[in-house]
């Protein structure tokens, strides 16, 4: 753990760090994980996000063909009100905290195996999946990180180095990482 814990430590002392952060702020991103390079061949594909605009929503989900989309940190899905608008995605939320207090994590350790074996149901379909948070850097990241370390047996620093090289903003908190080892 402490490898990882170093890691994220480096990322975010780094020099550009906050050029990314703000970067993410003006122009949200919607970002491929890219299973494949990982050696996961699934018939769909995963994408992480912040929450965006609805219009902007929309545009994307519409582009990269999302039919799931999972929303961390709400308690009903911010999207349900435009829902036809996205071509009716399957919409699934969890209303977790991006805290690390013992309810918090205990609430996100339950979620896990679940949100994970989600993906991994829509993957093998063929969906596109979007899970999204509030800033798309520590709840949205925390259940792709499981899926890919905890399922797939790929340790959780290779899985961070990728996650972070895809998505450059993440910034798990450590009590989430240390469910997904």
């Amino acid at each position: 753990m402490q490898d990882i814990v170093t890691f994220i430590d480096e990322a975010e002392r780094a020099p550009n760090a906050e050029a990314i952060r703000k970067a993410n702020r003006e122009n949200p991103t919607m970002d491929d994980v890219c299973l494949k390079e990982l050696g996961l061949h699934y018939k769909g594909r995963l994408y992480i996000s912040k929450i965006v605009p609805e219009q902007v929503m929309v545009q994307r989900v519409h582009e990269n063909k999302i039919r799931v989309i999972i929303s961390m940190g709400f308690s009903m899905s911010p999207w349900a009100r435009i829902e036809s608008r996205l071509g009716n995605p399957e919409l699934i939320s969890y209303d977790l905290e991006d805290q690390e207090t013992p309810e918090d994590i205990t609430a996100m350790k339950r979620a896990l195996p679940h949100i994970a074996k989600k993906i991994q149901e829509c993957l093998l379909r063929g969906d596109n999946v979007l899970i999204h948070c509030y800033q798309g850097m520590s709840r949205s990241v925390t259940p792709v990180l499981y899926f890919i370390s905890k399922m797939h047996n790929i340790p959780l620093l290779v899985a961070l180095k990728h996650v972070k090289a895809k998505r450059p903003v993440i910034c798990p908190k450590k009590a989430f990482l240390e469910l997904c080892l």
